[in-house]
């Protein structure tokens, strides 16, 4: 990939070619390269199989020059057995861009999750190589539509883990309150 130097250019410059940023509510989203609709999020319960995370998706084409993608999607984890341990991947057309690979562990409680926390899982993608190594998320071009993921599993049965919750929010004793919390989407081409 390119230094980034050359992506995040310094003060001044003007580099960035689109940014689309919106909570998955399933709003559109109009912008230079087309109109985009954001998925509705839920809360989300992880299972032990790798599923799509609710509010991470999106079928993304670059406006033209575009020689940089940054994909960043934020969303809030409440694990409520043990550690919440969970496993994240970033997938482009289904192929799985290997260095986006994150995993979550927080302290290990039996039963009690205090280790809520927003996350960050996302990439960017270098648009300006010679042959496709999407594994490592580079691309010779990218033209026409694309699916970008996020897919998510837990450990296994013993690591309960919910996503866009918080339980703790504005509480003052042990039970807590829990509501929904929106994740949001956000991309940004460079050229």
């Amino acid at each position: 990939m390119g230094n980034f130097s050359d992506i995040f250019a310094a003060s001044g410059s003007n580099n960035v070619l689109e940014m689309i940023e919106s909570p998955a509510d399933g709003r559109s989203i109009e912008a230079v390269s087309g109109t985009y609709a954001m998925q509705t999020a839920s809360v989300q319960t992880l299972s032990n199989t790798y599923a799509d995370v609710l509010g991470s998706k999106i079928d993304y084409t670059p406006p033209s020059g575009t020689n940089y993608i940054h994909y960043d999607f934020m969303f809030h984890i409440d694990p409520i057995q043990y550690s919440g341990l969970s496993h994240y991947r970033m997938y482009v057309s289904g192929t799985e861009i290997n260095e986006a690979f994150r995993t979550y562990s927080g302290n290990y409680y039996s039963s009690y999750g205090y280790n809520q926390q927003l996350m960050n899982i996302g990439y960017v993608l270098d648009l300006t190589v010679s042959s496709d190594n999407i594994a490592l998320g580079q691309f010779n071009g990218w033209t026409g539509s694309k699916e970008i993921v996020i897919r998510a599993r837990r450990y296994d049965n013993s690591y309960q883990t919910y996503l866009h919750r918080n339980k703790w929010w504005d509480g003052t004793s042990s039970s807590g309150n829990y509501i929904y919390t929106s994740p949001i989407l956000k991309i940004v081409a460079f050229k």
